[in-house]
């Protein structure tokens, strides 16, 4: 099976509600409150745990592999867990990379699970990491009003991969990229917009004041981040606020080249960004890119150091619709896969 060909079932995977029988996990009893991990636990900010996938047939007979990938957090006693937003998968995929974590927890009977709280799930046995494996990146967005009828929302993500010889195991790293508040019941500081993801973990994503609880240590207009799940500090929140995002060191909050290219508390509504992966930028780094309704088309550069505009991209043309798209494509007849 061609790297490509895998690509597309993980979209499927990643992105797919319709009940699997791959492995799931569910809670030691019956009903509430289930299993989902919190998401302002310490210990369910990295988790690790493999996944198998099913087979799901399309209209034409095509086979693509299921799973569920992600389960999103739970913020309030009343259910099992947050509803889903946006979602998506990695356009490119990295070869023969080493896994994040050195193993990974395996079940297969109901009760078993990776929440750390004994009471919820068993816990599963280790299987040990490949040595390499082919990378992608996922994310999906989850809200929900929490136990103290504030509004959660909050980005989750993976780096997941699985060995050429064994395409339907994947190895999951799940991720807290970010959250909201500080803390369950406490009031909340931005709202965000799920952007996008590269297979080296890299997430884009904007964040505003829309509606929020707490002003006065809220963001405020318009910001794009970028979070690098791979350098999430072990344990630690990731609360997105008027300072930044609280665990710094995995945090970039893109700052300005200049007052009317800012996109840190910008007054002018940006769509959500998307992302140059790491493997198609400069410098090692992934770069942010988006668009506004000012029609420009915005992009990251240099890295870290500000952001450009400009309407170059549509001329002869009033405006632009919708937000940016990233897609590898190839220039010399090759496959078009990293």
């Amino acid at each position: 099976m061609s790297t490509r060909n895998v690509i597309v079932s993980l979209v499927v995977a990643a992105g797919c509600a319709t009940p699997a029988l791959a492995q799931d996990s569910t809670g030691r009893g019956a009903g509430l409150p289930g299993d989902a991990v919190g998401a302002y636990d310490p210990a369910a900010q990295r988790l690790n745990y493999v996944i198998d996938m099913s087979n799901l047939f399309g209209s034409w007979n095509t086979r693509f592999g299921i799973a569920p990938l992600i389960k999103t957090n739970k913020t309030s006693a009343l259910f099992f867990n947050n509803l889903p937003s946006a979602a998506g998968v990695s356009s490119t995929a990295r070869r023969n990379v080493p896994p994040p974590a050195p193993a990974y927890s395996e079940w297969f009977a109901p009760g078993f699970g990776v929440n750390p709280d004994v009471t919820r799930n068993f816990p599963g046995s280790p299987v040990p990491a490949p040595e390499a494996y082919t990378r992608l990146g996922a994310v999906v967005a989850d809200f929900g009003t929490d136990t103290g009828n504030f509004n959660y929302n909050g980005i989750i993500g993976a780096i997941f991969g699985y060995e050429p010889s064994f395409p339907t195991r994947l190895y999951v790293t799940r991720y807290q990229v970010a959250q909201n508040q500080p803390a369950f019941g406490a009031p909340d500081t931005a709202q965000f917009g799920l952007g996008a993801v590269d297979s080296s973990g890299n997430v884009a994503m904007r964040a505003d004041n829309f509606g929020i609880a707490d002003t006065v240590n809220g963001i405020t207009g318009n910001n794009y981040f970028r979070v690098r799940m791979n350098a999430r500090t072990p344990g630690a929140i990731n609360q997105i606020r008027n300072t930044g995002g609280t665990d710094a060191a995995a945090t970039d909050w893109i700052d300005l080249l200049s007052p009317l290219d800012a996109v840190r508390s910008n007054p002018v509504s940006h769509n959500t960004p998307n992302i140059l992966p790491i493997e198609l930028g400069t410098g090692g780094f992934a770069h942010v890119v988006g668009s506004n309704f000012d029609r420009n088309f915005v992009w990251e550069s240099p890295v870290f150091a500000g952001f450009n505009a400009t309407a170059a991209h549509r001329p002869g043309t009033g405006d632009h619709r919708g937000g940016v798209h990233v897609h590898p494509v190839p220039l010399m007849g090759g496959p078009g896969d990293v």
